[in-house]
């Protein structure tokens, strides 16, 4: 039987360190810890609340706050082909449009990207992490 390569399982490795997923007593947990920079009030795992959602209303469009709920659910670090995942609907999210309301976050400086941190696409190519800057999101939130 041939060597069958488990990508998905590599890209976790090289995202968190080699030993994720394994049980390790009396160790720190290698994946970090999700929402760990945003008060309960704002973000409570899975939307956001009503006071945060009225005050992003105002700076933003619904599919950017779309975009980045899908971002902070999946940890406050993902690339383009993730968030598509992450909305499983092609037709209605294809990747031009993950990537202009990425964009618009971009020039408002709550998204942001790290040149180094780049991961292998699905086919292959290296594909930017694109993270939350959770202090410019905050300040914006005390406006």
């Amino acid at each position: 039987m041939p060597y069958k390569q488990n990508i998905l399982k590599q890209e976790r490795i090289d995202r968190y360190g080699i030993t994720v997923d394994l049980p390790l007593f009396n160790q720190e947990k290698s994946v970090p810890v999700k929402y760990q920079n945003l008060p309960d009030w704002v973000f409570d795992g899975s939307d956001f609340s009503k006071k945060a959602y009225t005050k992003f209303e105002k700076h933003f469009g619904d599919q950017q706050i779309k975009y980045l709920n899908a971002v902070l659910q999946l940890g406050g670090r993902a690339t383009d082909n993730e968030v598509g995942a992450f909305f499983n609907d092609p037709i209605k999210w294809p990747p031009g449009k993950i990537s202009a309301r990425r964009n618009a976050l971009i020039a408002l400086g709550i998204i942001n990207s790290n040149p180094d941190a780049h991961i292998k696409g699905p086919y292959g190519t290296p594909n930017a992490v694109w993270s939350v800057n959770y202090k410019k999101l905050y300040m914006l939130l005390l406006d």
